[in-house]
C-alpha cells in the first residue's frame, strides 16, 4: 500500500491526423492524383516516487528519519531527501506525400 500511495506514473496522450486527396482529370488520357497526409502524437509522461517509498530508500541508503538532519550521514547520501520525478514529452510527426 505505501509504495502505491507514494508513487506513480500519468500518462496523457494526442493524436492529431489530417488527410487530403485529389484528383484531377487534365485530358480524357491523362489523370493527376495526389495524397497528402500528416500525423502528430504527442504523450506527456510523468513518474514519480516520494521520500516514503522503499525505491528512494534504496537510492538514499536510510529510511526517513533514521539521520539526523545536517549530519555526516544526510551529507553523505546520493539523495539525502526529497523523492524523484521524472517527466518527458515524446512526439512523432509523419507526413505523406504521394503522387501518381
Amino acid at each position: 500500500m505505501n509504495e502505491r500511495d507514494n508513487s506513480g506514473t500519468e500518462t496523457d496522450g494526442t493524436n492529431l491526423q489530417a488527410a487530403l486527396n485529389l484528383r484531377l482529370n487534365l485530358l480524357k488520357a491523362l489523370e493527376f492524383q495526389a495524397t497528402a497526409s500528416y500525423a502528430l502524437a504527442t504523450n506527456k509522461i510523468k513518474s514519480w516516487a516520494t521520500e516514503n517509498t522503499h525505491y528512494i530508500t534504496q537510492i538514499r541508503g536510510y529510511e526517513v528519519g533514521e539521520v539526523l538532519p545536517s549530519s555526516a550521514e544526510q551529507y553523505a547520501s546520493v539523495l539525502p531527501f526529497g523523492g524523484l520525478l521524472q517527466s518527458g514529452m515524446p512526439r512523432r510527426k509523419t507526413i505523406l506525400l504521394e503522387v501518381v
